[in-house]
């Protein structure tokens, strides 16, 4: 039975040996009420590049089916319908909200959804089945090569695995260094609680690629092909995510990445990967949404001096997010 780890502004999370992030339906709500959307472009990007008929996609370590919904919705409106979407996720909390998110909607009548509780390292699907695998900030928590291996096997030949991360806690406020860089001591110092550290000792391994977005997933050159790697409003040429919070003296994950046998890219979207009218309250919400967060954080001096930076608790201001994706085909 999963244990209660951490309450933030009433969000519990959960964990066992089985699953990481585990969540009870309100707290979805509340989960897609404060955090960005995954923008359009990068769902056109991902369906431009896969080839051939997309007839079934498995969304692994699904959450709410957020990531498996907004993958439908662009491909019938390029009248590319996908007509069966298998998600599977370790929590049945999960998969009950994701369910409800998807079945009882009517925007997609003629589609086949399956739902599997199964981790991602898991291979349960028939090899060869599947023509696209999408992960959608989730691939940290899990044992990357078999995963890696599982989503391969399940996969035909020319079939696409895409990934997408973005960092929530390394939100940059346009045009005023002063509010980032309130923002961030603020969360140093939240991580350098040894409280907070203790909460997750079972967790920090996988929480500590977040610093390398996805670059710690390994896509072997004999098996995939064609792979692009996108590292979006940061710097060209870094291929790391900022990062801070919660860190360990062994944070680092390996790079898998190659420069010589995949093509890599930088873009600067703030519009699709960011926020045009933020708020103290949507900032505050999307904190509450991370592992490390607790009430004591928007209590403390060091929220207050954030809050002095942006403004009134009604002002707006434009904000950004660190996000990296990549793209890979399975080899013929």
């Amino acid at each position: 039975m999963a244990t209660k780890s951490q309450t933030v502004l009433g969000i519990q999370e959960y964990e066992n040996e089985q699953t990481a992030f585990s969540l009870p339906s309100d707290v979805w709500d509340h989960y897609l009420k404060y955090r960005p959307s995954y923008p359009d472009s990068m769902w056109n990007k991902w369906l431009d590049y896969h080839r051939g008929d997309i007839h079934t996609a498995h969304e692994l370590g699904t959450g709410c089916g957020i990531g498996a919904a907004k993958l439908m919705n662009a491909a019938k409106a390029r009248g590319q319908p996908i007509r069966q979407m298998i998600l599977s996720d370790p929590a049945d909390s999960n998969l009950k909200t994701a369910e409800r998110m998807l079945q009882h909607r009517n925007q997609f009548p003629d589609a086949a959804f399956r739902f599997y509780r199964k981790r991602g390292e898991d291979s349960f699907l028939k090899p060869g089945s599947v023509d696209m695998v999408i992960a959608c900030e989730c691939l940290h928590w899990m044992d990357i090569r078999k995963a890696a291996a599982s989503i391969h096997a399940s996969l035909r030949p020319g079939g696409t695995f895409a990934a997408v991360h973005y960092s929530v806690p390394s939100m940059r406020i346009i045009d005023n260094e002063r509010a980032t860089d309130a923002l961030r001591r603020l969360l140093v110092l939240q991580g350098s609680k040894q409280s907070t550290v203790m909460a997750f000792s079972n967790r920090l391994a996988e929480l500590s690629k977040l610093g390398p977005g996805l670059n710690f997933v390994p896509l072997d050159k004999d098996l995939w092909e064609d792979v692009t790697r996108t590292w979006i409003n940061i710097p060209e040429g870094q291929t790391s995510l900022p990062s801070w919070g919660v860190r360990t003296e062994s944070s680092s994950a390996p790079s898998m990445t190659d420069a010589k046998t995949e093509t890599f890219q930088w873009a600067q979207d703030v519009d699709g990967w960011g926020m045009k009218n933020c708020t103290l309250d949507r900032v505050k919400g999307m904190l509450a949404t991370t592992y490390f967060c607790d009430e004591e954080m928007f209590e403390g001096d060091a929220w207050k001096d954030f809050e002095n930076t942006v403004g009134k608790s009604g002002d707006s201001f434009p904000v950004a997010f660190f996000a990296t994706t990549f793209l890979s085909r399975k080899r013929a």
